[in-house]
């Protein structure tokens, strides 16, 4: 309302003879959504050149494409949770208008495709993940290797004919190569672990074993834990700062899932460490902010929670 009430306001994607090329292109763009993590059909209006033929068309048109392009903004970035959802100790809120942050600057853009994209985060982190998911989604859609068929579940001390069509398409065997046949047909410790390596590439459990759900992205399905994890920490980087040095060029960031803390500065990781994090009763928090001070060798008390939970539970046992 507030953009289109000014005096003089002219429609950006609709005009007499229909769709301008701006619209074109950022139909387009929101029809590539998936590629960023989002889901098109959040943003796709069916119809929209159909019916448009009378002034009336021409402004619901106008507008279900500004809505549409709005929310793929929104979502780009701030991501589609509710600050509830994410949880309120992230502090990445951005602030914009949609008058003027969105809307006034894709009007001002020769391509307004490209605007679109730069509202995706900016981190290298963003761009490796949405890499990876291209790639778990087809890619070229070329399948390494030959296809693995329906059969016993593989693992070490397995002689099969399939281990040896498991070792070709994990490129330990070229296909044709008979020498050490019998051996070739053996699942040993070695085709265990490059079995596990595939499976950490490809998001499913590290055991080794070759069952049914191996079995399918060996042959080229898409490994839908992967591709949900992926999705899952896209979404995280929306809610984080796009500028996480600030001022002092500097960060410290701890990783839960991974136990480790680094501190970066300039882009380079300066310090790694191992460290504890919470267990899912008892949570690590987290949180984005900027740090005031740091104590070295901090004094630390053993809380109360932990004194009655944990240790004296321990000193009551008869053996303890």
């Amino acid at each position: 309302t507030v953009f289109y009430g000014a005096e003089d306001r002219e429609p950006l994607w609709i005009d007499d003879s229909g769709l301008t090329d701006k619209a074109t292109a950022l139909l387009k763009e929101l029809g590539n959504a998936d590629d960023y993590g989002l889901d098109a059909k959040a943003y796709a209006i069916a119809g929209l050149n159909d019916a448009l033929s009378n002034e009336e068309q021409r402004a619901t048109a106008e507008i279900k494409l500004t809505n549409a392009v709005l929310l793929y903004a929104r979502h780009a970035q701030g991501g589609r949770l509710s600050r509830q959802q994410a949880g309120s100790q992230l502090t990445h809120t951005p602030v914009v208008s949609p008058a003027e942050d969105i809307l006034g600057k894709l009007a001002e853009q020769d391509d307004p495709a490209f605007f679109l994209r730069s509202l995706h985060p900016v981190h290298p982190q963003f761009a490796a993940l949405r890499a990876r998911l291209k790639e778990a989604r087809g890619g070229d859609g070329k399948q390494a290797g030959p296809k693995i068929p329906d059969g016993p579940v593989l693992r070490v001390g397995v002689a099969h004919a399939q281990v040896k069509l498991l070792r070709q398409r994990l490129g330990l065997l070229k296909a044709g190569d008979n020498e050490q046949d019998e051996k070739a047909k053996t699942f040993d410790d070695a085709l265990k672990q490059a079995v596990m390596a595939f499976q950490k590439k490809s998001g499913l459990a590290e055991d080794g074993v070759v069952g049914g759900g191996t079995r399918k992205v060996l042959n080229g399905q898409s490994p839908e834990r992967l591709i949900t994890k992926l999705l899952i920490n896209m979404e995280r980087w929306r809610l984080l700062p796009d500028d996480l040095d600030g001022a002092a060029n500097t960060y410290v960031w701890a990783n839960i899932p991974e136990l480790r803390v680094r501190i970066v500065q300039s882009g380079k990781t300066v310090f790694s460490e191992r460290t504890i994090v919470g267990q899912v009763q008892n949570k690590t928090p987290v949180f984005s902010d900027t740090m005031e001070w740091i104590e070295l060798h901090p004094t630390w008390f053993v809380p109360a929670s932990i004194k009655v939970a944990d240790i004296l539970t321990s000193l009551r046992r008869p053996t303890s």
